[in-house]
């Protein structure tokens, strides 16, 4: 019964590889938009998760770094402090819009008696600001692939993507209000979709934003990570008008806040990816099983029962499906080291969980192929086969 198999699918070549290729792409789509929702899940927590903080405080109720806007007085830095024991610092994290070129496209160059804060014309940029303490270093970029460590006065830290983006490099400057400031190091997996984190000195952040008397979060350092739970609800119940979260915690949250909004998109890009492959290899299986009809109908006649046809049928399926995911996992190593090329601000990172879900969905769209030209197998008549 297994040669019966490889010889319909061998026997007509072109037919066999347009439709593994068909199952290829189906596995392409799939494994790629995968690949981007979990780079994209990743870089929403992996700031925060590096920060090197057990705890973070926010204004009440706030739950996010990004969707929910947090302002702390700054001598709640020293309350936090001394009801948790650890070690206490403020964190400046604002969006704005940055200046990353003059109006002609030439590069800004700071030099006195130039106007800041006028441009309005000159391309600009999302940037996150983080102002961060960089004595303790607590908030700051964990990566630096280039330049500088720590910012000093002036001089702030950027994503390569937003760098490669904007072709910026270390020396270059961007403008910031009415703040000229010189990239100083590059760091990475610091762009999350239509914004990037600028890393820079707290209080030239605070300077910037004209707000020297507040913080947007707090990031406290225990002694004993262990009890960050516990002082967190401490803190809660101690402090007016803040919320306390474990770090962990924290990042979970402000993940979803971005991700849940893709989550229904990739959901239902990937089911048409998955029914597309399946439809593909069902309609070419039952082109081919028509065409065969006679023969089917002859091992009917010699004793071959439905569950042995099914099986024939099945190795055909399982042939296009895997020959498509082979090809489909070489495509999409293609496609994501030229897409994360060619579109820097493209990420796609790959897990045994994700092959494993691609793999499985292969395996089902293989089975499901075969439904429909099993159903037609099994309702031939022999003796009607040899009266035709």
């Amino acid at each position: 019964m297994v040669s019966i198999a490889r010889k319909n699918l061998f026997a007509e070549k072109p037919r066999f590889l347009v439709t593994s290729l068909g199952v290829a792409f189906s596995v392409l789509l799939i494994l790629f938009l995968l690949g981007i929702y979990t780079a994209f899940s990743n870089m929403a927590t992996s700031y925060l998760k590096s920060t090197g903080a057990d705890i973070i405080v926010a204004q009440k109720g706030a739950k996010s770094m990004t969707h929910t806007f947090s302002i702390l007085d700054k001598n709640k830095i020293g309350l936090v402090e001394s009801i948790s024991g650890g070690e206490a610092y403020g964190l400046v994290a604002r969006t704005t819009n940055v200046l990353v070129t003059e109006e002609d496209g030439t590069k800004i160059v700071d030099f006195p008696g130039r106007k800041k804060g006028e441009n309005i014309k000159g391309k600009k940029a999302q940037v996150s600001i983080i102002g961060f303490d960089i004595n303790s270093y607590i908030g700051g970029p964990k990566v630096i692939l280039a330049g500088a460590a720590s910012p000093g006065d002036g001089e702030i830290i950027v994503d390569k993507v937003f760098a490669r983006q904007n072709d910026l490099w270390i020396g270059d400057q961007i403008e910031v209000f009415d703040k000229v400031l010189t990239i100083s190091g590059i760091t990475e997996k610091q762009n999350v979709l239509i914004y990037s984190r600028g890393f820079m000195e707290l209080s030239e952040a605070k300077e910037i934003f004209r707000d020297r008397n507040s913080v947007n979060f707090i990031l406290v350092k225990l002694a004993d990570p262990s009890q960050a739970k516990t002082i967190a609800d401490r803190l809660d119940k101690q402090i007016d008008g803040i919320s306390a979260y474990e770090t962990n915690e924290f990042a979970k949250m402000n993940g979803e806040e971005i991700t849940n909004n893709f989550l229904p998109i990739i959901l239902v890009i990937t089911i048409i990816g998955f029914l597309t492959g399946a439809v593909v290899v069902g309609l070419t299986i039952y082109t081919s099983t028509l065409e065969k009809i006679r023969e089917y109908g002859v091992l009917k006649a010699i004793g071959a029962t439905n569950k042995q046809l099914f099986f024939i049928v099945l190795e055909q399926a399982l042939w296009f499906c895997g020959v498509g995911l082979i090809a489909g996992l070489f495509l999409t190593w293609i496609v994501t080291s030229v897409a994360t090329e060619v579109v820097p601000v493209i990420m796609a990172e790959y897990n045994l969980s994700i092959y494993m879900i691609v793999v499985a969905l292969t395996l089902l769209m293989s089975i499901l192929a075969s439904f429909v030209p099993i159903k037609r197998i099994s309702g031939i008549d022999p003796a009607t086969i040899f009266k035709s």
